[in-house]
Formats: structure tokens, C-alpha cells, sequence
């Protein structure tokens, strides 16, 4: 009986090692756990951090593009406009021309049409 008795003592205290190693293994484990949480805490902020940095270099890059087209723009209405005026002058510069060969010829038909009847 006494052999049954210690071995019954036994497989109580293996029990109680057993239940006592896998307490620990559940604590180890939530500590791992809470570990990994607080490493990914960690990165999660870092991100966030890094997403607020680059949306404000992007926000910063969108108006300072935006200035720079509507600056384009206005020059290229200038621009439009000089063009429009510099193919006015152009039309009238060849008119002119026109204008003047058509005037030096007429002159001088009328110069040989002199000389010939004086």
C-alpha cells in the first residue's frame, strides 16, 4: 500500500509540475505575445508618422505646383495674346508690301509711259 501511496504522491506532484509548467508556458506566451503587440505598436506609430510626413510633403507639392501652373497659364495668355498681335502686324507689314511693290510698279509704268511720249 505504501508503494501506492507514494505513487500516488507522485502523480500528484507530477500533476502539480504539469499544471505549474503550463502556467508558465501560458504566461511566457502572453509575454511574448504583449512583446510582439508592443513591437507592432511600435512600427504601426513609425508608419503613421512617416504617412503624416509624406502627405504633408505632398500637400505642400500640390500648391506649390498648383501657384506654378496658374503662373504658367497667365504667361501663356500673354503669351497667346503677343501672338495674336505680332501675326496682326505681320498680315499688315505684307500688305504693306504688296501695297508698295504694286505702287513702285504703277510708277514705274507711268515713268517709262512719260519718258516715251516727251
Amino acid at each position: 500500500m505504501s508503494d501506492q501511496k507514494s505513487e500516488k504522491d507522485i502523480v500528484k506532484k507530477l500533476d502539480k509540475v504539469a499544471d505549474s509548467l503550463e502556467t508558465t508556458t501560458s504566461h511566457l506566451s502572453s509575454v511574448v505575445t504583449q512583446q510582439q503587440l508592443d513591437l507592432i505598436r511600435e512600427r504601426i506609430a513609425k508608419c503613421e508618422s512617416e504617412i503624416v510626413n509624406v502627405r504633408d510633403s505632398m500637400t505642400a507639392s500640390v500648391e506649390k505646383s498648383s501657384a506654378i501652373l496658374k503662373e504658367c497659364l497667365i504667361k501663356l495668355s500673354g503669351f497667346e495674346k503677343l501672338c495674336v498681335e505680332f501675326e496682326r502686324d505681320l498680315s499688315a507689314s505684307r500688305a504693306l508690301t504688296f501695297s508698295s511693290f504694286a505702287l513702285s510698279t504703277v510708277a514705274v509704268i507711268g515713268l517709262v509711259i512719260c519718258t516715251i511720249y516727251l
